[in-house]
């Protein structure tokens, strides 16, 4: 596995699941640990949402992004 594999497993992980998302703040996972730049975007596009008690799934995270003006940095679409 690749580590672009690892963060797309996690990142993946925590839009179809909440207690992954638990799991991943839980270990200590940080946007820091990912390796490019659009995965740290996505996942703290999610940590936000989690903080404030948002449904997390793609809809969301992609309105996230577009409100902080980094879809396209996080890859787009």
């Amino acid at each position: 596995m690749t580590s672009d594999t690892i963060e797309e497993a996690v990142i993946g992980s925590m839009l179809i699941s909440p207690d992954a998302i638990v799991a991943v703040f839980e270990a200590g996972i940080t946007a820091s640990h990912f390796y490019r730049l659009r995965h740290q975007h996505i996942f703290r596009a999610v940590e936000s949402l989690a903080d404030r008690g948002v449904a997390v799934d793609l809809v969301t995270v992609t309105d996230r992004l577009v409100e902080s003006d980094l879809l396209a940095d996080a890859g787009g679409h």
